[in-house]
């Protein structure tokens, strides 16, 4: 009897806690916080900006709200005009003058003084070719005895070497009066040529340039010829 009671109450102490044990569960672990999951390579860390399109060089700033720089202030308000630039080999106006100085020999004749101006008026067509009037007024003389008046108008085809050496000539028209003799008469027309150099500013689309250089002209008489070899200093733009 002794030794049944506390078997009893063993089996009962232990039966008791059987269901204890046995029936309840444990909670579930807490899922971690998203700080703690795993990044897949290449996404960028919590709190970071996304990285930049490919190919773009814009950085990104955290200053402004889309992670994006602020854009640039405008330019500010200007009174230039935008200025015209030809091209390099473009067709332009072209003009210039000279000073001639020279001699003027007439059908065999002695030789007589010579000065005058001359103009030209014209196009160049591109940096090499140009094509321009040229008018002028030259007077000669000899002693007060003998002197003329030659006014003239011709068309030279002209070609720059360098942009320092030019060469050119044409056809001529022109009317002569002698002092004491009247109107020479005859063809009235001549060949002119010029060569020569210039010096100066030289643009890769125009040329402002100091010239000097050789101006000629064989003038056609129905009596003779007329031969006049002058030097001639002057300005063009071309």
């Amino acid at each position: 009897m002794h030794l049944v009671r506390p078997c009893l109450a063993a089996l009962a102490a232990l039966l008791l806690s059987l269901p204890a044990s046995s029936g309840a569960q444990e909670p579930p672990p807490a899922a971690p916080p998203p700080s703690a999951w795993p990044t897949p390579p290449g996404a960028p860390l919590p709190n970071e900006a996304p990285p930049a399109a490919p190919g773009s060089s814009a950085t990104l700033d955290p200053r402004t709200p889309s992670g994006f720089p602020e854009p640039p202030p405008p330019p500010a308000p200007t009174d230039a005009r935008p200025r015209r630039v030809h091209a390099d080999d473009a067709a332009r106006f072209r003009g210039g003058a000279s000073l001639v100085l020279g001699s003027y020999h007439f059908d065999g004749g002695g030789a007589l003084g010579m000065a005058g101006v001359e103009g030209r008026l014209g196009a160049q067509i591109t940096r090499a070719f140009g094509i321009y009037a040229t008018p002028a007024v030259i007077g000669g003389w000899e002693d007060g005895d003998r002197s003329f008046a030659r006014v003239s108008v011709g068309a030279v085809f002209d070609a720059t070497i360098d942009d320092l050496f030019f060469i050119g000539g044409g056809p001529e028209v022109f009317g002569l009066v002698r002092k004491g003799e009247g109107d020479t008469g005859g063809r009235a027309f001549a060949l002119r040529m010029r060569s020569g150099f210039a010096f100066g500013a030289m643009r890769p689309s125009r040329r402002h340039a100091f010239v000097i250089g050789f101006d000629g002209r064989l003038d056609f008489y129905e009596n003779g010829l007329g031969f006049a070899p002058l030097l001639a200093l002057g300005y063009d733009a071309f």
